[in-house]
């Protein structure tokens, strides 16, 4: 059965991609959770409509992250944190933390996909965050001080 998703299917497809899939699964999983629709052909027109308007919609966040990305550039956030004598943190700072801290700090809004961390942060100190959107690259630096209690 041909179907059109309504959103990201894991193993199946991306949002608005039209799909061959059993006919008892489109049935019992993806239409009662309004997850994909029937392939006819009213459908087809009425989501590759939208799947243009979502392409240029991306393309223009895309563009407005490259350039948010360049403001960021020679950027330096402080964050105070709970650390013990040796300097290790009693909690990490991951790319959650990193993007609210952007948002708090800067005023500009990531998705946590854009943050290049293999791991979280767990030392006092200064920490080079590299953020890559699409094929741009850039970084923060992310001064991590204990708090003092």
């Amino acid at each position: 059965m041909k179907i059109i998703l309504l959103e990201d299917v894991g193993k199946i497809g991306k949002r608005f991609e039209t799909r061959e899939v059993k006919p008892g699964f489109a049935r019992n999983m993806l239409f009662p959770h309004n997850k994909a629709v029937p392939a006819t052909k009213e459908n087809l027109k009425r989501y590759e409509a939208l799947k243009e308007k979502g392409d240029k919609e991306k393309a223009l966040n895309a563009e407005l992250l490259e350039k948010s990305l360049e403001s960021l550039k020679d950027t330096v956030l402080s964050v105070h944190e709970k650390a013990n004598a040796e300097g290790h943190l009693f909690r990490g700072i991951g790319k959650k933390e990193i993007v609210g801290i952007l948002e708090e700090q800067k005023r500009v809004t990531f998705s946590e996909e854009v943050i290049g961390l293999e791991k979280p942060i767990k030392t006092v100190g200064e920490h080079v965050v590299p953020i890559r959107i699409n094929e741009k690259e850039g970084s923060v630096t992310l001064s991590i001080t204990p708090l003092e209690e």
